[in-house]
């Protein structure tokens, strides 16, 4: 068993660890180490595992250096490093993914804003041009299409509640603009109908 205490500094010392090092790794506080390296304290299988774990090596290679084994802690690693490159893909492909998408909801408000903007202008020109019975028509229209379009993209998941509630305020914002724009016609000319 004296050869094992000595294989594990030597081991330690070839890897460019410190008992220090080694410690961290394993939790263990480094006079209790120590003593397990000089042989004082007797060396359990738990702690044999850690150690191998800590210094990167099987516990047989620490145990019996003759036999010739693959080193399987060094496959572990690769096998764990290929599976943290194939997570950081994932997730480096989902917060694209997720960039597409809220590209995507911008686009559409954007495309609905437009819309209805347009459609808000034609409702105050017809109204300046006294079409005042396609008001009404354009006026419910306008809210129509638009609910519809919310009311799609929120049970599609595409906008959520919060989004929704923006896009509101954006649409209120356009009547409200549309108002101002009547009203300041009708200053000029308050015998026109309404």
């Amino acid at each position: 068993m004296d050869e094992v205490f000595k294989r594990i500094a030597e081991v330690r010392k070839s890897k460019g660890l410190t008992q220090k090092d080694i410690c961290v790794k394993i939790s263990m506080a480094q006079n209790s180490y120590s003593k397990i390296e000089t042989g004082i304290t007797e060396l359990t299988i738990d702690h044999l595992i850690k150690i191998a774990g800590a210094l990167g090596v099987s516990v047989v290679s620490l145990i019996d250096p003759e036999v010739q084994s693959k080193d399987y802690f060094q496959e572990l690693n690769a096998k764990i490093e290929a599976l943290e490159k194939t997570i950081q893909d994932k997730d480096e492909f989902i917060q694209l993914q997720k960039k597409q998408i809220t590209q995507t909801k911008y686009s559409i408000i954007v495309a609905l804003s437009v819309a209805e903007q347009s459609a808000l202008s034609e409702l105050a020109t017809s109204f300046e041009e006294k079409r005042t019975s396609l008001i009404e028509s354009m006026s419910l229209g306008v809210t129509a299409t638009a609910s519809a379009y919310i009311d799609m993209l929120k049970n599609h998941e595409i906008l959520s509640e919060k989004e929704v509630e923006l896009f509101c305020e954006m649409e209120q914002r356009g009547f409200k603009k549309m108002i101002k724009r009547i009203e300041k016609y009708r200053a000029k000319d308050p015998q026109k109908p309404e």
